[in-house]
């Protein structure tokens, strides 16, 4: 699951989450997000995720574009450590 700092993206995934795990308990849940408070708040403890990957993604700086190069190296950090754990784990 993919989902970062909004409850209203977390928590359906969540919901999704724990369905999967009553019909499959030995399916592994990795969960990737944001390094935000809330994300750790409402992953770090939940039973039915097995791994989350934190991420340091910064919003978009529209305002302050002298912000963007910064941005880019984060997001394209982001997009290698997707890639990495995706061809690791090879999802179903």
């Amino acid at each position: 699951f993919v989902a970062a700092k909004s409850a209203g993206h977390i928590l359906p995934a969540l919901a999704l989450a724990k369905q999967i795990k009553q019909f499959e308990p030995k399916a592994e849940i990795v969960f990737i997000s944001t390094n935000s408070a809330l994300d750790h708040k409402l992953l770090s403890d939940n039973p039915d995720i097995n791994t989350h990957i934190p991420y340091t993604l910064s919003n978009i700086p529209y305002t302050k574009p002298w912000r963007l190069p910064a941005f880019c190296i984060q997001f394209v950090r982001a997009l290698v450590k997707s890639y990495t754990c995706l061809k690791h784990t090879n999802p179903e």
